[in-house]
């Protein structure tokens, strides 16, 4: 199992540790439920360096960026960037990326952890298809990422590292110091949160760490676990790889159109894409609210009221916020309204769930 860069650390806060993706990461501190609410009401410090990063080098960097995303690279500024698919050539997910231009030149791919290795391999292969002038290197392991989540998260950071980023669009980014060393600071949230991300050389991440572990005990932050994390962008919305998505799964199942630029006269999966949009899809992706107190888990089984298997559970979790079992599904295109229930089947019993609109929380 991978061990993060702040694993010793980690250790010794006596936080319970688990297995996420191949990496061995912190699940909670304090407690779910308070490093929860704690992170709605001011902010919450988060280690997510299992998180892919690939960097796209060279004069050819966005010329491969613009054929391999669903959404246009071209153009897009230095210090901005962009939410996109990886598709496959049938159309289908190979991740959802978020690519950052960091200067001249240089390209930062943002992967989920799970897909990692698939998504330096699948870039690897691409480029080797066509003539390209970008190289790729994977950074993942000597690079270290932190996230601050929560309405208080930005003025926070501001008065901790007197890094004034407020300005900064959701998704832009830029060059910061911290003793004497250079980092990088993105204006992103995996949550419905604002929020920020801290990347920077592996062997600084812990005195980075130990600077906000003051900070939080001062400046009423919270430490937090990947168990909130998960919750948080469950209760977004926001599909994760081996969940609410694969490589069999299309953008336009999962309900966002708006993440294709169909004037893109050509990128891998576009002739798929384009006859999906004019046909309609198979499947969509819909948000239930289940009734009783058991909840629904990834793999288990939808039906129709009348017992017709239409499609299973992607993601589930109970919301503290709503106080309510929530779960996310890939159900048939045919069934599914607003309001319409289905059965879902859980261990040794059935339960019915009403279909509500996503995401769970705005």
């Amino acid at each position: 199992m991978k061990k993060l860069p702040l694993a010793c650390i980690h250790r010794e806060s006596h936080v319970r540790m688990g297995d996420f993706a191949g990496w061995q990461v912190p699940l909670f501190y304090s407690g779910i439920q308070e490093e929860y609410f704690d992170c709605l009401r001011g902010w919450g410090v988060f280690d997510i360096s299992h998180l892919g990063k690939v960097l796209v080098h060279g004069p050819g960097g966005e010329d491969f960026l613009e054929w391999v995303s669903s959404r246009s690279m071209r153009g897009l500024p230095v210090g901005e960037g962009r939410f996109t698919f990886l598709l496959n050539q049938r159309g289908g997910i190979v991740d959802g990326v978020v690519i950052f231009h960091e200067m001249e030149d240089r390209w930062l791919v943002l992967t989920n952890a799970g897909g990692r290795e698939r998504v330096v391999a699948w870039l690897n292969s691409l480029a080797r298809q066509r003539p390209c002038t970008a190289g790729l290197r994977d950074l993942t392991e000597n690079q270290f990422l932190i996230s601050i989540q929560g309405p208080e998260s930005v003025s926070a950071i501001k008065e901790v590292f007197c890094w004034d980023i407020a300005y900064l669009p959701r998704f832009g980014t830029q060059r910061v110091r911290f003793q004497e060393h250079e980092c990088s600071v993105a204006r992103m949230s995996f949550s419905r949160l604002d929020g920020l991300e801290i990347r920077g050389e592996r062997g600084l991440g812990e005195s980075l760490w130990c600077t906000l572990l003051d900070a939080v005990a001062a400046l009423q932050g919270k430490l937090c676990g990947f168990a909130v994390r998960d919750l948080l962008r469950f209760e977004a919305a926001f599909p994760l790889y081996g969940a609410e998505f694969d490589e069999t799964v299309s953008p336009l199942e999962l309900g966002r159109p708006d993440l294709i630029d169909w004037e893109k006269e050509d990128f891998i999966g576009r002739k798929p894409l384009v006859l999906e949009h004019k046909q309609g899809s198979k499947k969509k992706l819909v948000g239930l609210e289940v009734e009783g107190r058991r909840i629904p888990r990834c793999g288990f089984p939808i039906q129709s009221p009348q017992g017709i298997p239409c499609g299973y559970v992607t993601s589930g979790n109970y919301s503290f916020r709503l106080q309510k079992n929530l779960a996310m599904g890939l159900i048939t295109e045919s069934y599914g309204g607003i309001g319409e229930t289905v059965i879902v089947s859980v261990p040794r019993t059935r339960v019915e769930a009403r279909i509500v609109p996503l995401p769970f929380v705005s």
